[in-house]
């Protein structure tokens, strides 16, 4: 008999779909050989013969074949291939299984997440993956509709940053950079009055001693200088002063627009403004920080079986319906969610709004 669940192995129109079959001495049994290779026949949904051959063995009881899947094949998940074998002189009956071929993906390339072939078998292995190879969706479809969703929910939590600085004196709107940026998690106003330091050139000080005469009580002819650094600094030192008391009044505000996508910041006086802007990723390879990539995978998990779920209650065949337990799925899927979603709430929100 069929070694898999009836209509779970599907390939897309255009790739190569790879048909197994397992037998046992009788059901529920061991393993078993067949006296010789089985014999197999693909028929379309409309009941045509679209291929014939002998079976690939590849262990204990264990065969299995590759069709590749035309173009033009018929959409339908009523594609079927029959097993012919016999054990001990007996042919086995009820050798035969559904498979599904799907459209062409669609997914643009450039939309899909960055994440390795290794972590895509990670998420698989929810449905016992490898034992058994297909789980309806492609791997490009698995990033797209399940990996893609855990990415999203992961960088609401921990966005990925990046700073940015701009000048402002007075009303001043800064656009998000890009569409993945959907707020900030830190704006602050540095570098005040554009007073950076203490420090001075020499013509500063012999402009100081030009018009402050430096110490009056030095002997002075026609070829003297006056240069008098600690006077120069004493004064730098009293104007900074001076300045952080008025920048103590001096207004700093900003306003977040999630509609239009943009930072609205104003202040009263000349300053620079420190942005850091949180934003969404698509790599999971890089922007995920490693001590939540098994997260999101399980995360992924979550979305696979519920889409497995979802499959399995919307479809007619009847022989499908009994092989998937959708409520079991659907159970299983809540309680990764809520497992990951709960950690995650253990953490708190690093947003912390500055403007000093």
């Amino acid at each position: 008999m069929a070694g898999n669940p009836r209509n779970l192995e599907a390939a897309a129109q255009g790739t190569s779909i790879v048909l197994d079959v397992s037998f046992f001495n009788y059901p529920g049994g061991v393993l078993t050989n067949t006296d010789s290779l089985p014999t197999y026949v693909i028929k379309s949904p409309l009941g045509a013969t679209i291929q014939s051959g002998i079976g690939v063995q590849t262990g204990m009881g264990k065969y299995e074949t590759t069709y590749a899947v035309p173009f033009g094949a018929q959409l339908s998940n009523l594609w079927t291939i029959n097993w012919n074998a016999e054990i001990g002189g007996i042919v086995v009956p009820d050798s035969w299984e559904y498979f599904t071929v799907l459209p062409v993906s669609t997914l643009p390339a450039i939309n899909l997440p960055i994440i390795s072939s290794d972590w895509i078998k990670q998420i698989k292995k929810v449905l016992a993956f490898p034992a058994v190879p297909s789980v309806l969706l492609t791997d490009d479809e698995i990033k797209y509709y399940c990996v893609f969703q855990a990415l999203f929910e992961y960088f609401i939590k921990f966005p990925k940053e990046t700073r940015y600085q701009v000048v402002c004196n007075g009303p001043l709107t800064v656009p998000f950079p890009d569409a993945e940026t959907y707020g900030i998690t830190d704006v602050r106003a540095v570098n005040k009055f554009s007073q950076t330091g203490k420090n001075s050139s020499f013509w500063d000080v012999v402009r100081w001693n030009k018009y402050n005469k430096g110490y009056t009580n030095r002997s002075t002819n026609a070829r003297a200088r006056y240069y008098n650094f600690n006077g120069l600094s004493q004064a730098l030192i009293a104007e900074r002063q001076v300045l952080d008391t008025v920048a103590n009044n001096v207004t700093y505000t900003h306003y977040v627009n999630s509609v239009l996508k943009q930072l609205e910041l104003f202040s009263s006086s000349y300053c620079e403004m420190l942005i850091t802007w949180a934003s969404k990723s698509n790599n999971f390879e890089n922007d995920v920080l490693e001590e939540y990539k098994w997260d999101v995978i399980e995360l992924s998990q979550a979305y696979l079986l519920m889409h497995l779920a979802d499959t399995g209650g919307i479809v007619s065949d009847s022989t499908l319906e009994k092989q998937v337990a959708t409520d079991a799925l659907k159970s299983r899927a809540e309680e990764i969610k809520t497992r990951i979603k709960d950690k995650w709430e253990q953490i708190p929100d690093v947003i912390v709004i500055r403007q000093s």
